[in-house]
């Protein structure tokens, strides 16, 4: 039902045992709503998939169909990879505001 995706972590509000709070939120024609709450421990390509799994598995067992079409991420390849590697035909996209983030970032250091 819902075919674009936001996935984006934050460390700020992690529990103290983990390293970030991840959510992923799905729009459809009305709204935006979080269709998952996770807290990791870690920014490692194998745990992004390890959640992804678990998501999979879930809808599976719930009779959920999961399709989005495209997946907006910030710039980090370990959560790309997994992604790319859970919904292989979906386009994963690369958020702009962190992509501007980045560029500013690296030019505070010229």
């Amino acid at each position: 039902e819902c075919s674009i995706w936001n996935a984006d972590g934050t460390f700020k509000t992690a529990p103290k045992l983990f390293t970030q709070s991840y959510t992923i939120h799905a729009h459809n024609e009305f709204s935006m709503k979080p269709i998952v709450f996770s807290a990791l421990p870690d920014k490692y390509e194998e745990t992004y998939s390890s959640l992804l799994q678990s998501v999979i598995t879930y809808a599976k067992a719930n009779n959920l169909i999961l399709c989005p079409t495209s997946i907006l991420i910030d710039f980090e390849l370990s959560s790309f990879n997994a992604f790319k590697k859970a919904f292989p035909n979906t386009n994963i996209v690369f958020c702009h505001f962190h992509f501007a983030k980045n560029i500013m970032k690296n030019l505070k250091k010229l």
